[in-house]
């Protein structure tokens, strides 16, 4: 059975969605083992807990405009991207 055109592009991005989503948990993963051993090797205070949070939320506003910007029909480039400072 031969697929359409709609299908074989929902097929497409359902597999670079699953594949980019495996890639993303596996550095993140990664990246969550260095900040345990770095965490181990020094002390952590809690005014340190605040600029994480806000870099947390400065990539959560980066990914949701990139999202946003991508279903609106605009290019990433012209999206504005805001900073959290």
């Amino acid at each position: 059975m031969q697929m359409g055109f709609y299908e074989s592009q929902l097929a497409g991005l359902s597999v670079l969605c699953i594949s980019l989503i495996l890639l993303e948990r596996y550095v993140a993963s990664s990246n969550a083992k260095n900040v345990r051993e770095a965490e181990a090797s020094s002390d952590q205070t809690s005014a340190n807990v605040k600029p994480l949070k806000s870099t947390i939320l400065a990539t959560l506003t980066r990914k949701y405009l990139v999202v946003y910007g991508i279903v609106m029909g605009k290019p990433s480039s012209q999206v504005e991207i805001l900073d959290a400072n």
